[in-house]
C-alpha cells in the first residue's frame, strides 16, 4: 500500500505532500484501524485507496491517498476504487465519508462531485499538513 501510493503520487503532487514523510509503519497503523484496497490489472498493481474511522457523528470514515499508477490512468480505475470503499462502508453501516483534496489539486473536485461528494467546510480532517495551505474538504452521505 505504501509503495503504490508513492508510485501513484510521485510527480503528481508537490514535494511538501505529507505522503513523502509517511512510513510503512504509519500506513500499517491506518490500515489496521480501517482498511484499504489495492487494484490489480492483470498481474500489475494499478492503484490503491485507504480509509479509516474518524470521530464524527454519525459513523464516518475518512478516505485517504486514492491513487492510480500512471500507466493505468484514464480507465476509470479511481472510480472503481472509490466504489469499493462505498460498498465496504455500506456493509459496515458507515453513514458519512469525508476526504481532503490538496489545495493545489482543485481539478479533483469535479471527479469527487461525479461520485456524489459535495464541498463541506464542516469536515475536520484527521491530520492537516503544516507545510501546505488547508485542504479542500468534501463529504458524502451514504444512503442505506
Amino acid at each position: 500500500m505504501h509503495r503504490v501510493s508513492l508510485q501513484a503520487w510521485t510527480g503528481r503532487v508537490a514535494a511538501n505532500s505529507s505522503l513523502y514523510r509517511e512510513t510503512i509503519e504509519y500506513v500499517a497503523g491506518l490500515l489496521s484501524a480501517g482498511g484499504g484496497f489495492l487494484l490489480w490489472v492483470g498481474d500489475e498493481l494499478a492503484g490503491s485507496v485507504r480509509y479509516f474511522p474518524v470521530a464524527r457523528q454519525p459513523l464516518s470514515w475518512e478516505i485517504k491517498r486514492l491513487g492510480v499508477i500512471a500507466a493505468h490512468r484514464g480507465q476509470g480505475l479511481g472510480a472503481l476504487l472509490m466504489d469499493a470503499v462505498h460498498e465496504q462502508a455500506r456493509s459496515e453501516a458507515v453513514q458519512v465519508l469525508q476526504l481532503g483534496i490538496r489545495a493545489d489539486q482543485p481539478r479533483l473536485v469535479s471527479f469527487y462531485e461525479q461520485l456524489g461528494y459535495a464541498l463541506d467546510d464542516a469536515v475536520t480532517l484527521s491530520a492537516q499538513n503544516p507545510h501546505t495551505i488547508a485542504a479542500i474538504t468534501m463529504s458524502r452521505r451514504l444512503v442505506k
